[in-house]
């Protein structure tokens, strides 16, 4: 629990949305704010801004090879806080390794989805054919000028080889003659 944190103490910090996939990063405690009530915002007619008693909370700094990092509002009751931006901090090792398990799953959950969810978008394609003449038309306008597109680069491709053997016989089309 984040309440028992010292100086020196590990801990770690998960990435979920870092720029190349999750990142694991551990790092140790440099800095830890005594307990502290945690304070609510003021919402007008509901309350007036004052601490909660029941909930502490703690602030801590933590060493990555990186540089520091400030973690400021922690419950202190709890042993993994997610900051709902994808970054998880834990002072658990076990903690951290059922976070990752969890994200693992996820992810493999929705790579074996993937084959359905095509199946949604084609029946979603025909449906909307099937209801809206209009995406019909556009649908058919698309293929129409891809393969357009293709003829074009394949035209593209024969008139390229055509100038290449021309330029290598000498600006001479054909073999022999007069």
């Amino acid at each position: 629990m984040f309440s028992n944190i010292r100086q020196g103490v590990p801990v770690y910090l998960l990435d979920k949305v870092g720029q190349n996939g999750p990142v694991l990063k551990i790092g140790q405690v440099e800095q830890v704010s005594q307990l502290q009530p945690k304070h609510q915002t003021y919402t007008p007619g509901i309350n007036i801004g004052l601490p909660n008693l029941n909930e502490m909370v703690i602030n801590i700094r933590v060493k990555f090879d990186d540089g520091p990092r400030d973690f400021n509002q922690i419950p202190a009751n709890l042993s993994l806080a997610d900051f709902n931006n994808g970054t998880v901090i834990s002072d658990n090792r076990a903690d951290i390794i059922s976070e990752v398990e969890v994200m693992a799953q996820n992810s493999k959950n929705i790579i074996a989805s993937v084959p359905y969810h095509q199946k949604v978008v084609q029946a979603s394609d025909l449906m909307l054919k099937q209801l809206n003449p209009n995406f019909a038309k556009e649908a058919e306008r698309d293929t129409t000028i891809s393969n357009l597109n293709q003829k074009v680069d394949s035209l593209t491709e024969n008139v390229n080889t055509l100038v290449k053997i021309i330029l290598e016989n000498g600006g001479k089309l054909g073999s022999g003659g007069k």
